[in-house]
């Protein structure tokens, strides 16, 4: 897979704080098992977890997940796109959001305290105003839009053509020739596509965002 492919992935991946990066996959010519629509869950969980924690000032462990989904269509005449599926990532990161409520509750009541208020006399100061810790924290949720974090995001990452050849993918330029230098190892087994990062194409996963950089993708 071409570098300059590597490099949009990893920018994409940094972009959301969500950070990190991709790459490709295969077995003697067997392009064709590829044929259809992958996608892959890049799973942030870790490295959000650790922006909020920061942010919040104390530790934060999230019940919800979140991940960056990523879509790559393979073609029968051998050309690829790839992007990012922005539909389910936006849905996944709202989710998460939504899972801070709790941890923001306590902040809030935690900053009462550090002033010498109780909580029950925070919350009534807040009642004579028409208002609760809840009504307070999603006024602040609401100032979460993951549209405007996600409009940066390019519609389509990468296309090009591809070849899987004894156990590797190589993506290039329409116009490009493959190489071995910019291929990544890959199994297909049924619906379960595996990319193995032999050659450190996706260090950068592992390395900015703690996610093992051999991935795993299902077909549509």
């Amino acid at each position: 897979m071409k570098h300059n492919t590597f490099t949009r992935l990893a920018a994409l991946a940094l972009s959301l704080v969500l950070a990190l990066s991709l790459a490709a996959c295969g077995s003697k010519d067997d392009s064709k098992q590829l044929v259809g629509t992958w996608q892959c869950a890049l799973d942030l969980t870790e490295k959000m977890d650790e922006e909020m924690a920061a942010n919040l000032g104390t530790e934060y462990t999230s019940e919800v997940p979140v991940s960056l989904y990523l879509t790559t269509v393979f073609n029968e005449d051998g050309t690829f796109s790839m992007s990012p599926d922005l539909d389910a990532t936006t849905e996944s990161l709202n989710a998460y959001i939504q899972a801070l409520k709790p941890a923001l509750v306590e902040l809030l009541y935690k900053e009462a305290e550090d002033r010498g208020m109780t909580r029950d006399e925070f919350d009534s100061a807040l009642a004579d105003s028409g208002l609760t810790v809840e009504s307070q924290v999603d006024s602040v949720l609401a100032l979460f839009d993951v549209s405007t974090l996600l409009s940066d995001v390019e519609s389509e990452l990468d296309s090009g053509k591809y070849k899987l050849e004894d156990g590797r993918l190589y993506l290039a330029e329409t116009d490009g020739s493959f190489t071995q230098a910019d291929s990544i190892g890959c199994t297909v087994s049924g619906s379960t596509m595996q990319w193995t990062d032999d050659q450190g194409a996706l260090a950068d996963l592992e390395t900015e965002l703690g996610v093992s950089p051999d991935l795993t993708w299902t077909k549509q």
